[in-house]
């Protein structure tokens, strides 16, 4: 998911890290899963 939000220029702002429009769905899901996995691994 990742990969594909960083190879596509749509995605990101012209400095290639910040979500443009159309990149904020996939951050934003990114974002959940990191978090979905870090408190699925605490409770091992």
């Amino acid at each position: 998911m990742l990969s594909m939000y960083f190879r596509n220029d749509d995605m990101t702002e012209a400095d290639g890290v910040r979500p443009s429009q159309q990149g904020t769905p996939v951050a934003k899901d990114a974002w959940l899963a990191a978090i979905a996995v870090a408190l699925i691994a605490r409770r091992k």
